[in-house]
């Protein structure tokens, strides 16, 4: 049974509330894939599950995947079966298995996944030249611009961490850890440099990144917004939350 979700909360309140119902000493059915994911957050993330398992990335796995998670954005991941992810690869109902162990795996999949790409996107604007005043207006930007450019995969990650297991949400854990973490780094340079004014960097940085992860919840394509100035906004606000100066 998956575990309960914070929803509607910040991003630092879930992740603690995750890890109260985590497994302290999780058994991965992926031999070493917690210390493996530890190893690479201090370098670059991973590029995908099977790369984890060490298999193969082959289209047909990735054509199951993406299935996956075009139906748990859709239906949520208790209102999808195999049957459904299957018929929207093209294959038959028994060859869901024959590529993942589970349903669960699949979403543990999208997970590992989405995480890793919205990590990078921080990390490539964390380390970009800059002022911390500039590194945060492209943490925000460009976190919202991956929201509103991969929202089903988006909604799928934050929506459904509640159904991973106690071992795959354990694994997943350090990512979202990693998220803030780079944030926090960003506002606390500013404070230093006397950029920003603020007394918790941690509840700063999970109110920026809420910005970008609240936009799967209402950001609808079909109603004309431009998701460039949608980006923009967010990236005016981060600064406002973090005070700027001059700003």
């Amino acid at each position: 049974m998956g575990n309960p979700v914070v929803r509607g909360g910040s991003f630092v309140g879930s992740i603690q509330a995750q890890e109260r119902s985590a497994d302290p000493t999780p058994r991965s059915p992926f031999p070493g894939l917690t210390d493996h994911l530890s190893n690479c957050l201090g370098k670059r993330v991973l590029r995908s599950d099977e790369e984890v398992r060490g298999d193969e990335v082959t289209p047909a796995r990735r054509r199951m995947l993406d299935a996956a998670i075009e139906a748990f954005a859709e239906h949520g991941y208790g209102g999808t079966g195999t049957r459904d992810i299957a018929r929207r690869a093209g294959r038959s109902p028994a060859s869901v298995y024959v590529h993942y162990p589970s349903k669960e795996h699949l979403l543990f999949g999208a997970s590992i996944l989405g995480h890793q790409e919205a990590l990078e996107v921080v990390l490539d604007a964390v380390s970009g030249a800059g002022d911390p005043v500039a590194r945060l207006r492209a943490v925000a930007r460009d976190f919202s611009a991956w929201h509103l450019a991969h929202r089903r995969i988006a909604r799928v990650v934050h929506h459904e961490l509640g159904s991973l297991s106690e071992e795959h949400l354990a694994a997943v854990l350090p990512l979202r850890r990693r998220l803030v973490a780079e944030v926090v780094g960003v506002l606390r340079d500013g404070v230093e440099r006397g950029d920003f004014e603020l007394a918790d960097p941690e509840a700063v940085a999970a109110a920026v990144l809420s910005l970008g992860i609240d936009l799967v919840r209402w950001y609808d394509p079909d109603r004309g917004r431009d998701p460039e100035a949608l980006a923009d906004l967010n990236a005016d606000l981060a600064l406002r939350l973090a005070g700027a100066r001059d700003h």
